[in-house]
């Protein structure tokens, strides 16, 4: 899928299903800082929605769906439609 490097530690990608967990982890650090994130987001709603969003930037080609910043392979950062 799509990815840019950046530089050797930093990337910025498209995720994939196995970025998931990742991603989750990521929401549950930030939920007592940002009380907008849906209490009730499952590890399961973020696989979802990661394939919901692969699936649409397939079909329209454009750069609709989550996109991580990844620094030495590990996430670090999201981006979401």
């Amino acid at each position: 899928m799509f990815s840019y490097k950046i530089s050797a530690e930093i990337e910025l990608r498209l995720l994939e299903e196995r970025h998931a967990e990742q991603v989750f982890d990521l929401i549950v650090e930030d939920r007592e800082r940002h009380p907008e994130v849906d209490k009730n987001l499952s590890l399961d709603d973020v696989n979802k929605k990661i394939k919901r969003d692969l699936a649409l930037f397939v079909r329209l080609l454009q750069s609709q769906a989550t996109i991580g910043l990844l620094i030495n392979s590990s996430l670090f950062f999201i981006c979401a439609s």
